[in-house]
């Protein structure tokens, strides 16, 4: 099994193209199986949530890019 956060460094260069058109994204690690027990997230550089969590993830993430009324449309 290949380590979840050398997934998410792997997904850094799509991350760096994203920055070139100026949008947001954050890597994630979301557990599908509701029945995993998570410990020790604290210790963790990756966010990790269960995938039951991952809207209020989201919709509570709080974003350090604004952009104009322009670029939004």
């Amino acid at each position: 099994m290949l380590s979840l956060v050398a997934q998410v460094d792997r997904h850094d260069v799509l991350k760096e193209n994203f920055k070139e058109k100026r949008y947001t994204a954050l890597g994630i690690i979301v557990l599908s199986n509701e029945k995993n027990i998570v410990e020790g997230v604290g210790n963790c550089e990756v966010p990790v949530i269960k995938v039951d969590k991952i809207v209020g993830f989201i919709s509570n993430y709080k974003s350090t890019y604004s952009c104009t009324d322009e670029e939004a449309l």
